[in-house]
């Protein structure tokens, strides 16, 4: 180990040394780099010493340096001189939202959840599009078991930050665990479309599948029962707006979509699924995409056009049913490698 340290030691001596002979600039830019080489080596020490000397050099001034100090801190598990060090980085103009949310973690890791709390507050007031600083903050109220302040958090990093994934899975799980499960059918396979083929994707691709299996039940031989809606929609069934709350409408839809299907298997899935986007855009419906603008649906709409929904639908179900998908991969080989270049050409969020 001390050899290694010592030929490092040499190494920046003369990278120091060379970069006298070029500008600042090229010299700051090669010691930050080399210093986040150091880091993930875990010599944080010898990280530090270098963007010392880059943060003297540069009369930017900017908050990068006091950032990758606070992160060697961070990482070396002193978190006093790093929350010191990014208060000072939140100071600067240049600011990002990392810098927030490691701050507040680091208060999350000493205990202190009312400064964690503030960190991201305050952060929202510097950047007020940052679906991570809202995930950060919904994160929290859940941990203290305040569920609506966590999905009101999670919607609103939706709303101004719809490519952050983390705040669809997190308002798709809550939503899923309640009654109104609609919510959490949509934003669930948003999520996963957003960031497919990740763990997480995995899990909700299971837990999709699973709400469709546990909430569509064939009581009798020609009865269906489906359950997507709380019973306060059911209820009180109309919005402030004068709309038929979604669930309530996605419910309806989605047992007039089931039809004369009798089990729940990828390939029935895929008929119900295609039907309940005819009926959502057809003309004659009582809510429609003119109400409720959901863009998963435009984009099954468009994945229909295209050709390319089922597909899709064995994709997405794969994690559930992987017998069914493998088998169906083998014989569909050519239409599979078509949808997954349209896949990834074709954004979910795009208008």
């Amino acid at each position: 180990m001390k050899k290694i340290i010592i030929l490092t030691l040499i190494y920046l001596s003369f990278a120091v040394g060379r970069g006298w002979a070029q500008s600042d600039t090229l010299l700051v830019a090669k010691n930050l780099e080399l210093a986040r080489q150091l880091m993930d080596r875990g010599l944080y020490d010898e990280s530090i010493a270098l963007l010392d000397d880059a943060d003297k050099l540069d009369s930017a001034r900017t908050a990068l340096y006091a950032y990758e100090k606070a992160f060697a801190y961070y990482l070396k598990e002193d978190y006093k001189t790093a929350i010191k060090l990014l208060k000072k980085a939140a100071g600067f103009r240049d600011a990002s939202d990392s810098v927030y949310q490691m701050l507040a973690d680091c208060y999350i890791i000493t205990g202190d959840l009312d400064m964690a709390l503030k960190t991201y507050h305050r952060g929202l007031k510097e950047i007020p599009y940052s679906g991570r600083l809202y995930y950060g903050v919904g994160v929290i109220h859940f941990s203290t078991n305040e569920r609506d302040l966590a999905r009101d958090s999670f919607l609103a990093g939706i709303e101004r930050d719809p490519g952050y994934a983390s705040n669809w899975f997190s308002a798709a799980a809550i939503y899923l665990a309640s009654g109104d499960k609609a919510f959490g059918m949509v934003n669930g396979e948003t999520a996963v479309c957003l960031e497919p083929d990740s763990p997480r994707s995995e899990n909700m691709s299971e837990a999709l599948i699973e709400a469709y299996r546990e909430n569509i039940s064939f009581p009798g031989d020609t009865t269906v029962q489906v359950s997507f809606a709380s019973i306060g929609s059911v209820l009180f069934g109309e919005t402030s707006d004068g709309h038929i709350p979604f669930p309530l409408v996605y419910e309806v839809l989605l047992k007039l979509a089931v039809g004369g299907e009798r089990a729940l298997d990828t390939p029935s899935l895929i008929r119900i699924r295609r039907r309940f986007i005819e009926l959502w855009f057809s003309e004659g419906a009582t809510v429609t995409h003119k109400a409720y603008f959901v863009p998963l649906f435009d984009y099954h709409r468009a994945l229909i056009g295209a050709g390319h929904f089922e597909a899709y639908n064995y994709w997405l179900f794969s994690t559930a049913d992987r017998a069914g998908f493998e088998a169906w991969r083998l014989r569909n080989g050519e239409a599979f490698e078509a949808f997954t270049k349209w896949f990834n050409q074709n954004s979910i969020l795009e208008p």
